[in-house]
């Protein structure tokens, strides 16, 4: 079974689905980070793998475009509702999708360098990134940080 989402015209950088919550969120290299409801989809189309499947386009349910440089990571926390978008910008931004539309919680302009990758932990209020210069940080997302820089 497939689903073909059209929505995108360039290069798709990220995919990832929300743990509890029925959100699959994209991101390419326009700056910006795709949200579309998949609780749209009917349940014969997700529970039946055996079904040959047309393209079936979602609609984008958000369009987040915050970011001045193309979006690198993305990800969910899987208790909390946030969304984490990490760019060549330098920067990271986390939003709130108890908000319609999702607004910005946090902007993090923290490293120095392009952010690679980003991790929330999954049941505290952690966030950890990474960026091409060898610098990892880590976030309490109550406002304080950590960063060390990686002698490898």
């Amino acid at each position: 079974m497939k689903y073909h989402l059209k929505n995108h015209i360039l290069s798709v950088r990220c995919v990832i689905f929300h743990a509890t919550l029925a959100f699959l969120a994209t991101s390419f290299p326009d700056r910006s980070a795709l949200l579309y409801d998949i609780s749209t989809l009917p349940t014969l189309y997700l529970t039946s793998l055996t079904l040959g499947i047309p393209s079936l386009p979602l609609t984008v349910k958000y369009r987040l475009k915050h970011h001045t440089e193309h979006i690198c990571s993305i990800v969910f926390h899987d208790t909390l509702q946030l969304l984490a978008t990490g760019s060549h910008d330098s920067t990271i931004i986390l939003y709130d999708l108890t908000t319609k539309p999702p607004s910005i919680k946090y902007h993090l302009k923290n490293h120095k360098g392009s952010i690679t990758s980003i991790a929330f932990h999954p049941r505290l209020p952690l966030l950890s990134s990474g960026s091409n210069n060898s610098h990892i940080m880590l976030y309490n997302l109550d406002h304080y940080f950590f960063s060390r820089q990686d002698s490898n």
